[in-house]
């Protein structure tokens, strides 16, 4: 893997993120996510990643995601978090953290904002929607 192998629209939307000062983590479930961020260029513009071996649950409990909000030291209502599976917003929904669903609308309904793919992720359009559900009280962070 290089960094050529970043999915459309995530280097705009890590460059917007990192410009606009936010902290990222990264909760994967992949125990080789340290691994394929250095290979892609990107690790170092995370503040950490979830260690998926000292999970007990997997999702659709929500402990991934309150784990990286723990690394980045924030309250729920703090954090906007990305997914592309049903089991993944449902655990997104009940960390109490607004919910990025990629792909369908119908199938990702429960997601607070869906874009069809990462290249229609714009950090300006989540934030006017984090901010409408927020009513522009909360600060912004994100993870996914």
């Amino acid at each position: 893997m290089t960094p050529q192998d970043i999915l459309p629209g995530i280097t705009d939307l890590l460059a917007d993120a990192q410009g606009a000062g936010l902290r990222m983590a990264i909760a994967s479930a992949s125990r080789n996510a340290p691994i394929i961020l250095n290979q892609l260029g990107i690790a170092d513009l995370f503040a950490g990643v979830v260690d998926p071996a000292t999970l007990i649950h997997g999702k659709p409990d929500p402990e991934i995601y309150e784990r990286a909000q723990q690394l980045l030291h924030l309250r729920a209502t703090e954090v906007t978090a990305f997914e592309d599976a049903v089991v993944g917003v449902q655990a997104i929904k009940g960390a109490g953290q607004f919910a990025v669903g990629i792909g369908n609308k119908h199938v990702l309904r429960q997601a607070d904002y869906v874009v069809p793919t990462t290249g229609d992720l714009r950090l300006s359009d989540i934030i006017a929607n984090f901010d409408s559900r927020n009513n522009g009280k909360e600060s912004r962070q994100i993870h996914g």
